[in-house]
């Protein structure tokens, strides 16, 4: 409990939040996805909204998850709409579940379609390791950090860069 609450606290002290962001990519997806208030999530959690807001701006058509965790919110399916940018989102529940091997072929099954999901990165040691360990693979080129879940890009077009973000 104590080191969670210290993760969050040194969360906090080093994020930020949209006008931090000098990448219009990422500046775009938060002002327009994450932060945009004509969208409402109410009866959502917070880590349900962002994962909705996600699917919402990038207009997923196919969601993808571990089957021990179904997607659900409010138990109600995550909403799907038209392909626009992202064709699919790889939605991980559980990160620590993940062996080394496993987290390699999880990495090796990513394309330049696909965004990578992971609710409560922090949840345990072994999470917040194989958390680090995706947003130092050179695959992802664009890694966003929300402490409640993180969202992960391969983005060929752009270089390597992580954000902490706050929602």
């Amino acid at each position: 409990m104590l080191v969670n609450f210290l993760r969050q606290l040194q969360f906090l002290l080093k994020s930020t939040n949209q006008h931090g962001v000098h990448s219009p990519f990422v500046y775009s997806y938060l002002t327009e996805g994450v932060y945009n208030t004509k969208k409402s999530y109410k009866g959502y959690q917070k880590r349900h909204r962002l994962a909705q807001a996600t699917i919402d701006y990038f207009q997923v058509k196919e969601i993808v998850g571990n089957p021990k965790f179904p997607i659900h919110l409010n138990g109600e399916r995550l909403d799907l709409l038209e392909k626009e940018t992202y064709t699919k989102l790889n939605y991980i529940k559980s990160i620590d579940d993940y062996s080394p091997d496993q987290l390699q072929q999880l990495i090796e099954s990513i394309d330049n379609e696909t965004i990578l999901y992971v609710d409560s990165p922090y949840q345990s040691t072994k999470a917040n390791e194989n958390w680090l360990r995706l947003i130092e693979d050179m695959k992802f080129h664009v890694s966003i950090d929300f402490f409640i879940a993180g969202v992960l890009f391969t983005r060929e077009e752009q270089k390597k860069e992580h954000f902490t973000l706050r929602v």
